[in-house]
C-alpha cells in the first residue's frame, strides 16, 4: 500500500490493524509522508469551512490547478496523486454535505458540531526527526498536528507519567475529544481544571462541548454559564451556545439551598493527591424573587455549601415558558 492509499484509508476509517501500524510508523519516520498527509488534511479542512456552493467552486479550481500542474510535473506519480487527492476531496464533500443535511438543529449533538473547532497545536509541527531522537512530547504534538488523535492520546498518556503539566493534560483531553473518546476527554479536561490554573478557560470550553457531545445537558449548561462570567475569549461563544440551546440568562438573584449533594463526598476526596475525577455538586435552590425551586449542578463545587445556605445565583431559563429553569450558584452570601 503506497502513501496516498494509506492516507486515504486513514481518513475514511478503512485501515486494518496492520495498516494502521504502518500509518503510525510512516507518520513518525517519513518526512515526505508527513508533508503529503498535511497537504491532504489541509484540503479536507478547507472543504469543511466552505458552503456547498463554495465547495463546488473549490473543486473546479482544484481541477484547473491539477490540469495546469500535470503538464509540468512528473507523469505517473503525479497522476496517482491527482486521483487519490481527488477521491479524498470527493469523499470529504459527500460526508460533509450528507451529515449537514441530515442533522436536526435542535439536538445537543448538532449544537456540538456547529460550535466545535479544533484547537491549534501552539507548539507547531515537529518535522523530519528520527524516531530515536524525537522526544515523546514531539511525538505527541506531531501526531496531534497530523490528525492522528488516537496516537496523540496514547502519547500524551505516556508523557504525563513523568511530565504532569497543564498543557499535556489539556492536549490529552483534546486528543481524546477529537478521537471521540468522550468519557476519557471529560476525565482529562477535568484533571486540567482540578489541578492547574493554566488553560482553565480553554479546558472549560472544551469540557462544555464534550458534555454536549455526551448528551449531558445540565453539565454542559453549568460549564457554559461559568464561562459567561469570565472575561475570556469564550464568554461570547458560551453565550451564543446557550442561546442556540434555547436558554437565556436572567439577572442576579438570591436564593436558599434546600437540598445539596457532593460526589465524590468531600471526606473521600484525595488529600494532596493528583485528582482527575469529575467532582459534581447538585441540588435544589429556592429563588427569593419568585419563590420557585430550581435545580442546580456544577462540576466546580462550592465546598461548605449546605441546606439553609443563602446564596447568590443566576437562573438560566428556557425560552419556552412551560419549561423549568436551571440555577447556577455563584457562592454563599
Amino acid at each position: 500500500m503506497d502513501n496516498l492509499e494509506l492516507i486515504d484509508g486513514y481518513l475514511t476509517g478503512r485501515l486494518n490493524k496492520e495498516e494502521k501500524a504502518a500509518f503510525d510508523e510512516a507518520l513518525a519516520l517519513d518526512h515526505e509522508f508527513v508533508e503529503e498527509f498535511q497537504d491532504v488534511k489541509e484540503i479536507q479542512e478547507g472543504l469543511r469551512a466552505l458552503s456547498r456552493k463554495e465547495a463546488l467552486s473549490f473543486l473546479q479550481e482544484v481541477e484547473e490547478e491539477v490540469q495546469n500542474r500535470e503538464s509540468t510535473l512528473n507523469n505517473n506519480k503525479m497522476k496517482k496523486t491527482i486521483v487519490a487527492a481527488a477521491s479524498v476531496i470527493l469523499i470529504a464533500a459527500f460526508s460533509f454535505f450528507t451529515l449537514s443535511n441530515n442533522t436536526e438543529d435542535s439536538t445537543l449533538q448538532s449544537i456540538y458540531q456547529n460550535n466545535f473547532e479544533s484547537y491549534d497545536n501552539i507548539y507547531g509541527i515537529v518535522r523530519g526527526e528520527n524516531e530515536k531522537d524525537a522526544s515523546l512530547a514531539s511525538q505527541a504534538f506531531n501526531a496531534y498536528d497530523m490528525g492522528d488523535y488516537d496516537l496523540a492520546a496514547l502519547s500524551f498518556e505516556e508523557l504525563v507519567v513523568t511530565d504532569r503539566t497543564a498543557i499535556n493534560y489539556f492536549y490529552m483531553g483534546l486528543s481524546n475529544l477529537e478521537a471521540k473518546n468522550i468519557d476519557l476527554a471529560i476525565k482529562k479536561l477535568n484533571a486540567t481544571i482540578n489541578n492547574f490554573e493554566d488553560f482553565d478557560a480553554q479546558a472549560s470550553w472544551y469540557l462544555a462541548l464534550a458534555h454536549l457531545s455526551n448528551d449531558d445537558e445540565e453539565a454542559a449548561i453549568s460549564s457554559l454559564v461559568g464561562l459567561t462570567l469570565d472575561n475570556s475569549i469564550y464568554k461570547s461563544k458560551a453565550e451564543a451556545v446557550l442561546k442556540e440551546m434555547g436558554l437565556s440568562i436572567s439577572s442576579l438573584d438570591g436564593g436558599v439551598i434546600t437540598d445539596v449533594k457532593l460526589r465524590p463526598k468531600e471526606d473521600n476526596a484525595p488529600n494532596g493527591v493528583f485528582d482527575d475525577r469529575r467532582r459534581i455538586q447538585f441540588g435544589i435552590a429556592v429563588s427569593e424573587t419568585d419563590g420557585k425551586k430550581y435545580r442546580f449542578l456544577t462540576d466546580q463545587p462550592i465546598y461548605g455549601l449546605h441546606i439553609g445556605s443563602e446564596v447568590e445565583m443566576i437562573v438560566v431559563r428556557r425560552s419556552i415558558k412551560d419549561r423549568a429553569g436551571f440555577a447556577f450558584i455563584l457562592g454563599e452570601r
